[in-house]
């Protein structure tokens, strides 16, 4: 019987029992369950092999509910809908987003916000939301991000917030309009790699990877225009010499210009976490030291 006490219990028992459908042992994604069911051979997936005599009501409400979705999406998007702001806010049925027109949406804030059950967000049209602040804050469940052309976004702070789940990105497809990312994916604990997109007009980047406690690979993110970096990873104790050598290169390239700040402390590294020897041997420290910044 599989385990109900908890969603990641409940959706690695379900993982295991298209396994042995499909007679592999390749890790399956929650948000792909549908097409790895589509395709397992006739007969479809053996419920019985995880103790269901049939297929589970939480599996068959949560794909009624995304028929319910799509079915009346057409009327909500009347008139030229731009704003689906909280749209599934708090959603306690949510599980899996279905593949909805969302083509003349700009604003997306807090549109997955507290949504817990959602485990899939399929590739839908991001191409005119001009801010995805709070977006999926709080979608504890939710595993991965698909393809995301965000090339008008502005804003998307606290976009993956508290996402605990999250470890998995398509593409991120930014330009330089984009200017406000701090707290974006704070408290994503399993994000091992942050994804690289264009940061090149952010100003903001505080908190951005904050208690992030899984992380190791941090891109080198353009930060030319960036003038907070306030506790960019605190409590991120696990990085690459790679992602620190990052670090100072932005910094060097930031555009903080108030010397008090200039103090890779201010970031959340600390010599309690990375020994000064450590830092002072990597291949951009005198870049660093030269831009005027300090270890602490």
């Amino acid at each position: 019987m599989a385990r109900t006490d908890t969603l990641p219990h409940f959706l690695t028992d379900v993982a295991d029992a298209i396994r042995t459908k499909g007679g592999t042992v390749a890790d399956i994604q929650a948000s792909s369950f549908d097409t790895a069911i589509a395709n397992l051979p006739s007969g479809g997936i053996d419920w019985s092999e995880i103790g269901y005599t049939s297929q589970p009501t939480s599996v068959t409400d949560g794909i009624n509910y995304a028929k319910t979705v799509l079915q009346g999406w057409p009327a909500y998007m009347s008139g030229g809908r731009t704003n689906m702001s909280e749209k599934f806010k708090n959603d306690n049925k949510l599980v899996f987003m279905p593949m909805v027109d969302t083509s003349t949406i700009t604003n997306m804030s807090s549109a997955w916000s507290l949504c817990k059950p959602v485990i899939s967000i399929p590739s839908l049209d991001f191409s005119h939301v001009t801010t995805m602040a709070d977006a999926f804050f709080n979608a504890s469940a939710l595993q991965a991000l698909p393809d995301m052309d965000l090339s008008s976004c502005q804003d998307t702070s606290y976009m993956c917030d508290y996402c605990f789940s999250l470890t998995t990105f398509g593409t991120i497809t930014t330009t330089s309009t984009l200017r406000d990312v701090h707290y974006m994916f704070d408290r994503c604990i399993k994000l091992v790699t942050a994804p690289l997109f264009n940061t090149a007009g952010v100003q903001k980047m505080s908190n951005m990877f904050s208690n992030c406690t899984s992380l190791e690979n941090i891109p080198l993110y353009n930060t030319s225009s960036c003038t907070d970096f306030a506790s960019f990873a605190q409590n991120v104790l696990n990085l690459t010499d790679t992602s620190l050598d990052n670090i100072l290169q932005m910094c060097a390239n930031s555009n903080v210009t108030n010397a008090s700040l200039k103090k890779l402390t201010y970031l959340g590294i600390t010599t309690s976490n990375y020994s000064a020897a450590r830092i002072q041997a990597l291949p951009h420290y005198q870049d660093f030291i030269n831009a005027g910044w300090v270890i602490s």
